[in-house]
């Protein structure tokens, strides 16, 4: 029978770095670069065998990178334009109430129209303009809140899933070996329980 083109007989052979069930792969057989990225490791191959995950890191969510950074510069706008809002309500309410006991209208008990524009004016002000300007303007929405909590407990669901499948990877090596990689995490900067949020959703 005749072989395709180039010598190619269509037959899946299998794969040198096929990886086992967890732990690691002997140096010299993996890519050298996703074991090591999934544990927020540097890559030490080939002095030391790629890690394997056992399980599949938590999926991110469909949330953007930057959610909590957007919630946060909401939160300091609102807490800045809420107070504004609050005084200077505060301060057209005093400014009528003041204006009405002035009065000199003939007719007692019936202030200035200008003083019930500044009292409602000032009320409006200090009440549905901040209420509406966070919810149509400065934020954060609903949405922005539900994608930055999810984001939130994907980062701790996928430290845990990185410190477990961490301790894992050293049980797998020998003392001495173990020693010597802690080693070269420590000199590289990268303690090997170190604290901190996961990486953000795409860079992992």
């Amino acid at each position: 029978m005749a072989q395709p083109e180039g010598g190619h007989t269509g037959e899946v052979r299998p794969s040198a770095t096929t990886r086992p069930a967890g732990g690691y792969l002997p140096p010299g057989t993996g890519d050298g670069a996703g074991g090591w990225i999934a544990l927020d490791w540097p890559n030490l191959s080939p002095d030391f065998p790629e890690p394997v995950p056992l399980t599949p890191p938590p999926p991110p969510p469909d949330a953007p990178a930057d959610v909590g950074e957007r919630v946060r510069r909401a939160e300091v706008t609102r807490g800045i334009v809420v107070p504004l809002c609050a005084l200077a309500g505060a301060l057209l309410v005093c400014a009528g109430t003041v204006l009405a006991a002035r009065q000199t209208s003939p007719q007692p008990g019936h202030p200035p129209a200008l003083a019930l524009l500044l009292i409602f004016g000032g009320l409006a002000v200090a009440f549905p303009v901040p209420a509406l300007a966070t919810l149509l303007v400065i934020g954060p929405t609903w949405r922005q809140r539900q994608q930055h909590y999810a984001l939130l407990r994907w980062r701790a669901e996928r430290r845990a899933w990185r410190d477990r499948e961490r301790a894992r990877y050293l049980a797998a090596l020998t003392p001495a070996e173990r020693d010597r990689f802690l080693h070269r995490l420590a000199a590289a900067g990268f303690p090997p329980t170190a604290e901190g949020d996961a990486p953000r959703p795409g860079t992992a």
